[in-house]
């Protein structure tokens, strides 16, 4: 059996297992169907949490942080290179996403109130981030703490996402807008 696994694919199993061993109950799978690049860094402090559903891919130098938070991942997911998603709450990305290069999603922001203290000494305000099934968000897009988006939506590249978007709509733009998806053309046979 092992001598039919090609390097790559042992490497694969490798970290998996290893990533396994160093967080125990903290990093919980759904399978062993995955793949983790080389320089994918996965850092979950003592509460953090990671969930990964079936068939995850994660490109080269993708970070994974909980920092306390939940990060919740479905099935059918590839996150491309360059991507940061930084958990102090929770984020959840559903199943049959794709994001492309250097994506970041955090899910807390800092504080400021206090002009005297340092900005970080402050502390965070965290709220919650989800994406639904079925979503497609372009290369440089930044999702910011508290937003929800629904199934079936396409996110354009250098994209700014700061407020909630319903399903089936395509968002653009700094700040991100939305607009409903083009209706599918249907063929008609001419005669």
């Amino acid at each position: 059996m092992l001598r039919y696994l090609k390097p790559r694919y042992f490497l694969f199993l490798l970290k998996f297992i290893l990533y396994k061993l160093r967080f125990n109950r903290r990093f919980r799978t759904n399978g062993f169907w995955y793949g983790f690049e080389k320089d994918v860094t996965i850092r979950l402090d003592s509460a953090g949490v990671l969930e990964l559903g079936r068939m995850v891919y994660l490109s080269k130098r993708t970070d994974l942080i909980s920092l306390g938070g939940t990060i919740k991942i479905g099935d059918n997911v590839f996150i491309n290179k360059d991507c940061t998603i930084v958990a102090r709450a929770s984020i959840t990305i559903g199943s049959d996403c794709c994001l492309g290069e250097g994506v970041s999603i955090y899910d807390h922001d800092h504080t400021f109130a206090d002009s005297n203290a340092p900005i970080a000494s402050q502390g965070f305000t965290c709220r919650p981030v989800s994406l639904g099934n079925n979503v497609w968000v372009g290369g440089k897009v930044f999702i910011k703490s508290g937003v929800a988006i629904g199934n079936n939506v396409i996110i354009g590249a250098n994209s700014a996402v700061t407020k909630d978007i319903p399903d089936g709509m395509i968002a653009y733009g700094n700040p991100a807008r939305y607009r409903p998806l083009p209706a599918a053309k249907k063929n008609m046979a001419v005669s």
